[in-house]
């Protein structure tokens, strides 16, 4: 994609969003957007998965598409311009690259990974590690936000430091097995198997595995089973 092509993409939307362009874009918001954008990326992601390139094409256009729709929103109630986006990635990115664009060396891909993680890390040192977790978005699935807050919790390294991970699930499982069947809609045993999970995710992350992606792959298994 060219930049005219950006350009093009950018004056159809604001056709759409124009008097006599579409009356459902018009009545759009970014909240309304929003499950759009996710519905989108999932789909995206989904094709890369297949290995899909010409479904990813066609993904990512409609990725682009949200995008600027919601840009133009923002732009329509004076939030923030088109140049305010591109301003301010544009700066992240000079920012956390400074073995590129500064005076920071990285020859390989793991060094380049470490400086982005230190200027990103001297970013965020002033919010705190509350601040950090609670900028990790709640509407990622739940899986992947507690591998992230795991991973601040216990540093940038990303591998837990805890050995009793398994005793502590094995417990629970065995504390939930003796739970009255009358109580199984209880708050107290909601907790518990959220407890399970969390740990799960934590012994997940000290062998190196995406519980993100183990769980993907197992439904997939399941599904393909009654194929």
């Amino acid at each position: 994609m060219t930049t005219d092509g950006f350009y093009e993409l950018s004056a159809i939307v604001d056709t759409l969003l124009g008097p006599d362009g579409c009356p459902w874009d018009r009545e759009q918001t970014i909240q309304s957007l929003r499950s759009d954008l996710l519905e989108e990326c999932y789909e995206a992601a989904d094709a890369i998965d297949k290995n899909n390139m010409s479904g990813l094409l066609e993904e990512l256009g409609d990725v682009l598409l949200c995008v600027v729709l919601m840009i133009k929103k923002a732009e329509l109630s004076n939030a923030f311009t088109m140049h305010d986006v591109f301003a301010a990635i544009c700066a992240k990115m000079v920012n956390r690259h400074s073995h590129v664009f500064g005076s920071d060396k990285a020859a390989t891909a793991q060094e380049a990974l470490d400086v982005w993680k230190r200027n990103k890390a001297n970013e965020k040192a002033q919010k705190g590690l509350h601040g950090v977790m609670a900028d990790i978005p709640a509407a990622l699935p739940a899986l992947m936000r507690a591998e992230k807050i795991l991973v601040v919790a216990n540093g940038d390294d990303g591998v837990l430091q805890e050995h009793d991970i398994l005793p502590k699930i094995i417990n629970d499982l065995q504390s939930l097995q003796k739970t009255p069947q009358t109580s199984h809609s209880s708050k107290a045993l909601q907790e518990k198997i959220g407890s399970i999970l969390l740990n799960f995710v934590a012994m997940s992350k000290n062998l190196g595995i995406s519980s993100e992606l183990s769980l993907t792959k197992a439904i997939e298994a399941f599904i393909n089973r009654f194929a």
